[in-house]
């Protein structure tokens, strides 16, 4: 794999999970106005940083990688 194609799908990867992470955070958001349930809400807010944090990880070690191994 050439060192393009490592980044778009890295940056394929890092937008499908910010869309992934602001849908669940809208619909919970949502859920938890219309039900004035603010459990659901802190628990969105939770999955949220969960993803994030998750995305934060693989596009490190996805550098690490690309940086110590570099493709020939």
């Amino acid at each position: 794999m050439t060192d393009s194609v490592l980044e778009k799908q890295l940056m394929f990867f890092t937008i499908f999970c910010l869309l992934a992470a602001l849908c669940l955070f809208i619909g919970g958001s949502l859920l938890a106005y219309r039900m004035h349930d603010w459990l659901t809400f802190s628990l969105s807010v939770v999955v949220v940083v969960i993803i994030c944090m998750g995305l934060f990880e693989v596009m490190t070690n996805t550098l690490a990688i690309a940086v110590t191994h570099p493709v020939m």
